[in-house]
């Protein structure tokens, strides 16, 4: 499904920022790995670089920001 969403929004693949994903991420939030994730937040990512004139290259910062921008977090950098 990342596979896919990665090629739909035209954001390049990136090993580490899936794993960031799947083993930081997810198990933390303990948030399920629900199929609209992917596309929404790397739509995120790409409107950004698309905002910021950058490639959408994926990079775990940019997952991170994407993760963070879409679930929110509390006053701490917890997730909300």
């Amino acid at each position: 499904i990342f596979e896919r969403a990665c090629l739909s929004e035209g954001v390049s693949w990136d090993d580490a920022a899936f794993t960031l994903l799947v083993e930081q991420l997810h198990p933390r939030s303990m948030r399920p790995m629900l199929a609209c994730y992917p596309r929404d937040l790397l739509h995120l990512v790409a409107s950004r670089c698309a905002y910021l004139g950058e490639l959408a290259l994926l990079t775990p910062q940019r997952l991170a920001w994407a993760w963070e921008a879409y679930f929110g977090t509390d006053d701490k950098g917890n997730d909300a």
